[in-house]
């Protein structure tokens, strides 16, 4: 018997959430590999995205208050150095925003 789609959707957020665990762990036992492929697909210096990888615990979890915080003054000074063409409200990106 085929599973209805009610099942497949609902299993499809913890599926991803799967899925993302893995890659942050990857990446966080490979930050020099990390670093150069997120230079590569985003054009900044190679240097300067390890600086910043170097710089976050790449952890997956719930998104608080205060990471949306430091995630909102990172897409500023992003969109101040151009890097980004428009303003990120980060706000409007998560929700819900735990604690």
């Amino acid at each position: 018997m085929c599973a209805s789609f009610g099942e497949i959707a609902s299993a499809m957020p913890f599926a991803v959430l799967d899925e993302v665990t893995n890659v942050t762990t990857w990446a966080a036992q490979n930050r020099d590999k990390f670093a150069e492929a997120t230079s590569a697909a985003i054009g900044m210096d190679v240097d300067a995205v390890r600086v910043a990888i170097d710089r976050s615990d790449l952890t997956v979890g719930p998104v608080t208050r205060a990471i949306a915080a430091q995630l909102q003054e990172t897409a500023d000074v992003f969109l101040k150095l151009g890097f980004i063409p428009k303003p990120i409200v980060v706000r409007d990106a998560v929700w819900p925003i735990a604690g």
